[in-house]
């Protein structure tokens, strides 16, 4: 479950805790009266949940070697001598660039922060788990040749 889906998730079970409030007079389900103070404050979290939602409906997400590298460290909950989420590691071993890198092809030739940044990550997790000698050899030839 990915953090965005996580987010979510909390997100509609506080809406659906919550009761609704239409008036500065309104009543509680229980029939008591509703300050409308209360109202206020209530509106304005509702205000604040609505604006959140909102973008989230607008997040773009991208493969991200550096995500990836980072979730693919996770332990198992039954041993920690392997990965919980293997797929990652998996995409980590088939996803490395042709130059020895990790991340988004570039089509100029300089070499970004977040490439160095993707690309150490990537290595780091693959040597966490001791696979991938042959990737983790030519991502730390890259790192050399390029910093």
């Amino acid at each position: 479950m990915s953090l965005l889906t996580i987010n979510t998730c909390v997100i509609r079970r506080h809406k659906t805790s919550l009761p609704s409030y239409s008036s500065p007079s309104a009543s509680s389900e229980s029939g008591r009266k509703i300050s409308p103070e209360a109202n206020t404050e209530a509106l304005g979290i509702e205000g604040r949940k609505e604006r959140i939602r909102s973008l989230f409906n607008k997040v773009e997400l991208s493969v991200s070697a550096y995500d990836t590298a980072w979730v693919a460290m996770v332990p198992s909950p039954h041993s920690s001598q392997a990965p919980r989420f293997s797929r990652c590691v998996d995409w980590i071993l088939g996803n490395q660039l042709n130059d020895g890198s990790w991340g988004l092809p570039q089509q100029s030739v300089r070499w970004l922060k977040d490439d160095l940044s993707s690309t150490l990550a990537c290595i780091l997790a693959l040597k966490r788990w001791g696979v991938g000698e042959e990737q983790i050899n030519r991502g730390m030839y890259i790192c050399i040749s390029k910093c």
